[in-house]
């Protein structure tokens, strides 16, 4: 038999994931701020990236420049945003934080999510889990907040360790935290999980 906070860890995931399964509500209309001119772009074409990185991170293997296809985060850290400049020079998709823990709605959550819609970005959703909540509150306020949208990106989990959390200050041990919970999980897109 699992593990009891295994299996609620699963199921919290497994709800966080199946928030992309359920139809509730009209999917958004794309509206671009400028009117239609010649060489707006519109939202199936992918963009070729335009720009740069003035603190490039070194990777092994393939680096991001690599890729054909760019997106970006968005979260209250950005707290304006042109999008339609970001869709010209490349931001393809966008993930935008909309929940952390369990009762912490990101307040540029709406203005990210319709300017980047408007803009032709793809868009989806990602919840910031925090440590010292249980999953299950967590992945219920997630879908309290994220209403599922006809071609919206699958929800993520940004999995990371804060440190300057005034609450939560006992920084679980990675090894230990993925041993008792993410490996029972069967792989799934779009949890991101970094071990900061």
């Amino acid at each position: 038999m699992a593990h009891p906070n295994r299996r609620a860890f699963g199921l919290s995931i497994g709800a966080l994931v199946l928030t992309g399964c359920r139809a509730r509500g009209p999917a958004p209309v794309p509206q671009p701020n400028v009117p239609p001119q010649p060489g707006n772009i519109a939202a199936p074409q992918v963009i070729r990236p335009n720009f740069g990185d003035s603190d490039p991170v070194d990777f092994n293997g393939r680096p991001p420049s690599r890729y054909k296809v760019h997106g970006i985060d968005a979260a209250r850290f950005q707290k304006t945003a042109d999008w339609n400049i970001a869709r010209q020079n490349g931001a393809n998709f966008a993930w935008v934080k909309a929940t952390e823990g369990g009762d912490l709605l990101d307040p540029k959550f709406h203005d990210h999510w319709r300017g980047a819609n408007r803009a032709g970005v793809e868009t989806g959703a990602y919840h910031f889990y925090y440590f010292c909540t249980p999953p299950e509150v967590q992945a219920k306020w997630f879908i309290k907040n994220v209403r599922k949208r006809r071609g919206m990106l699958p929800p993520v989990l940004d999995m990371e360790w804060n440190p300057f959390s005034p609450t939560c200050t006992k920084r679980p041990q990675v090894r230990k935290f993925a041993g008792k919970h993410a490996f029972s999980l069967p792989p799934l897109r779009g949890i991101m999980v970094s071990a900061r």
